[in-house]
């Protein structure tokens, strides 16, 4: 409205130079005849001495209006302002509820002072253009903590698994800065990469740990070198075998009601600072799990070191096949004698010995009788 009625007036104000340049000019016309009669002098006199106060009324309205053209340059500006603020309002939504309230309310005065004073209203802007540069500075201000508050956000997640899981930095996804355009897909951005890391790496290399702990225990108790051992040692190692794996089906079960939870979003989104929220509760569920596959690990090591102390050197495999395969006894020289061209005197009784700590063979010793 300001606009059309700034239009009429600049229509009016050109007629009406217009209108006096004609006239002037008419009257120049009028003095370039060189026959003129002192009467028409006279009267060409009056009609200039007329036009100063005409010219001098069009100059102040021309001023006026090109101080009301300035001022309506500052509503203008005032607008583009809004307009943008109004963007960035819409886009950071729920962030700056509070100042589009206000705006709006802002929008609302801006309307009613326009339309009750018209171009009276023309000097005003400055006010409402204070008014709406104080709102831009506090929705800045609220986009910079939000853009804060997420980077932070993302450095408590990377640092929680690092350091309560020990994922190696660069296993991590490359860290990324807030989207104020789309907020709410940042987040649940930085939600899906931490959801992967713990679905697609570290729930998948503890359930392997697990599965490989397993295995460690189930191949000593199948083999053979088991029954090598006295019957009080099988027996406790079958105990062992058996308590460490339940405990191993436990962890196993752990890592699946993890991996349940990972389907719920709110076991990522939930992360207070404090040790509180479903995150927290998760990470100490793995951060358990890894423990105790850690804590086993050396248990289940022991199981295979004690079969793996039962197996035979090269040397002890060469002595065992040269005893008969009956029970008959054999002479100390008569055995040396069968290995004497493959193994050397300290080798031979090197074998000896680990043979026999195995319980491979028997040992006798008896005097020499002499009749």
């Amino acid at each position: 409205d300001l606009r059309n009625r700034l239009l009429k007036i600049q229509t009016h104000l050109g007629s009406d130079i217009d209108q006096l340049r004609q006239n002037m000019h008419g009257t120049r016309a009028a003095l370039d005849v060189h026959t003129l009669t002192f009467a028409a002098l006279c009267r060409f006199a009056e009609e200039l001495h007329k036009y100063r106060p005409q010219l001098q009324a069009l100059r102040e309205r021309r001023q006026d209006f090109q101080t009301q053209f300035e001022y309506y340059a500052g509503w203008v500006e005032l607008v583009e302002k809004g307009t943008q603020l109004s963007e960035q309002i819409q886009q950071h939504g729920d962030l700056v509820q509070q100042q589009d309230k206000a705006f709006q309310e802002l929008s609302r005065n801006i309307r009613g002072h326009l339309s009750a004073n018209k171009l009276d209203a023309l000097p005003d802007s400055p006010t409402y253009s204070m008014n709406l540069n104080e709102l831009a500075q506090e929705v800045h201000e609220l986009k910079t903590q939000a853009s804060q508050a997420f980077l932070e956000l993302q450095d408590r997640y990377r640092s929680v698994l690092t350091r309560q899981l020990g994922f190696p930095p660069g296993h991590l996804w490359e860290p990324y800065q807030y989207n104020p355009v789309a907020p709410r897909e940042t987040r649940e951005r930085l939600w899906d990469e931490v959801r992967r890391a713990l679905e697609q790496r570290m729930v998948p290399r503890l359930q392997q740990v697990v599965d490989d702990q397993q295995e460690g225990i189930r191949t000593p108790l199948n083999s053979p070198l088991l029954r090598m051992l006295p019957a009080s040692e099988q027996e406790d190692l079958s105990e062992k075998g058996r308590a460490l794996s339940e405990e191993l089906q436990k962890l196993s079960k752990d890592l699946e009601s993890v991996h349940a939870m990972l389907q719920d979003s709110t076991a990522i989104s939930d992360f207070p600072e404090e040790h509180e929220g479903a995150f927290h509760h998760l990470i100490d569920e793995l951060s358990k799990i890894r423990n105790g596959v850690s804590r086993l690990q050396p248990e289940v090591d022991a199981l295979s070191t004690k079969l793996r102390n039962l197996e035979l050197t090269r040397t002890e495999e060469q002595v065992l096949q040269a005893l008969p395969e009956s029970q008959a006894e054999l002479e100390l020289s008569d055995l040396r004698q069968k290995v004497a061209g493959r193994v050397g005197n300290e080798d031979f009784l090197t074998a000896l010995d680990g043979l026999h700590a195995k319980r491979r063979i028997r040992v006798l010793i008896a005097p020499v009788r002499h009749d």
